[in-house]
């Protein structure tokens, strides 16, 4: 898919996920796909990953019953950076999805699972285990949907995300929110020419 035609797949899918799923095609036990399922941005919260970039943030594009494109943005030394995310929904396991890895970057990235650990009732907020091939470790992040951050995480949340993850580094911090106004300064596209670096893609 070239640049300019995922731009057009993005904007002409930008609410899918309501003509899709509407009220009553939603399917409820695909767990993983509900949290993701808003136009509310979704933000890193904690993480026990390296702390290298500052204020990310996921924002749907396009969801359906197989698989999902996602917007993520970051700060790094602060320049903003946006990717297109394609994540692609195990249909054995609908908590579980699977980040298509472009081939340029293979030599870098062999594979990237993410995994929903647990979910809010309400849906704001979810921890999630990432697991990066090569990688010498799992890491696992807190991430919040953006009209649950004057709360924070449910207790819920807190409770299992310390369980799984005893040490971490804090994300998100109320300045973040002028990232989803900034203009883009750098943007890599996981279906283009670029090689992505491998921070994103986790």
């Amino acid at each position: 898919m070239t640049r300019h035609a995922c731009i057009l797949v993005l904007l002409f899918a930008s609410s899918l996920c309501v003509l899709q799923f509407g009220f009553h095609g939603f399917p409820w036990h695909m767990v993983g796909i509900k949290f993701l399922c808003t136009h509310e941005p979704i933000w890193l919260y904690n993480t026990t990953a390296r702390a290298d970039r500052d204020c990310e943030v996921d924002e749907m594009k396009m969801i359906n019953r197989l698989s999902v494109i996602l917007m993520r943005s970051y700060y790094e030394k602060r320049t903003k950076i946006s990717a297109y995310i394609q994540g692609t929904f195990d249909p054995s396991d609908r908590k579980r999805m699977f980040i298509t890895i472009p081939s340029a970057a293979k030599a870098i990235v062999q594979s990237v699972t993410e995994e929903l650990m647990y979910l809010s009732k309400k849906l704001r907020c979810a921890v999630i285990r990432i697991t990066v091939l090569p990688g010498p470790e799992t890491i696992y992040d807190l991430r919040v949907r953006n009209s649950s951050l004057s709360r924070g995480p449910s207790r819920g949340c807190k409770n299992k995300f310390a369980k799984l993850a005893p040490t971490s580094s804090g994300i998100y911090e109320s300045k973040c929110q002028d990232i989803l106004s900034r203009k883009i300064e750098q943007q890599l596209i996981i279906q283009g020419k670029e090689v992505p670096r491998n921070g994103h893609l986790r």
